[in-house]
């Protein structure tokens, strides 16, 4: 293996707004599934893109799970590809932090109980992850960032100042 490199911040301890009240009832109404243990069957055509975004970060990470209803909920606040890829890193280091089989509605809610990142959030944690070295120039576009095994054993870098 490659030296270890830098690990890139996350969205946790960003922070936060209140969820707006279409937030709230699509995380609510996901939650009651998820509780429930039901399915959601989704057509191709019916998948958000940054679900899709999401799925394919959430893919290269050799052992984070996240619920369907996590994501869709998560998805549902991503307005660009750049936000469902944060997201995608933040819920790998929720599972891995947690060393958790599978990450849920529930224990993401435990992370961020005030709310979601606020714009200024998600804009301090993508300029952070910024590096002219990387060959897309951002750490999060390059797979071995998504291995924790590749990386140097630092803390989390939050966006709190």
């Amino acid at each position: 293996m490659s030296d270890p490199i830098m690990r890139p911040p996350s969205l946790l301890g960003s922070e936060t707004e209140e969820m707006t009240r279409k937030q709230t009832e699509i995380f609510l109404r996901l939650y009651m599934i998820e509780e429930l243990h039901k399915d959601i069957d989704m057509k191709e055509n019916e998948i958000p893109f940054t679900y899709k975004v999401m799925e394919a970060r959430i893919g290269q990470h050799p052992t984070a799970k996240i619920t369907t209803c996590c994501k869709l909920a998560v998805a549902s606040i991503c307005d660009t590809p750049a936000k469902a890829v944060m997201w995608a890193y933040t819920l790998c280091r929720i599972a891995e932090y947690e060393e958790l089989p599978v990450v849920t509605l529930t224990k993401l809610a435990n992370h961020f109980p005030h709310g979601f990142p606020t714009e200024e959030s998600y804009k301090k944690v993508w300029d952070a992850q910024k590096n002219p070295e990387s060959p897309l120039g951002n750490l999060l576009d390059t797979p071995i960032v998504w291995n924790p095994e590749a990386w140097k054993p630092v803390d989390d870098v939050t966006t709190d100042e």
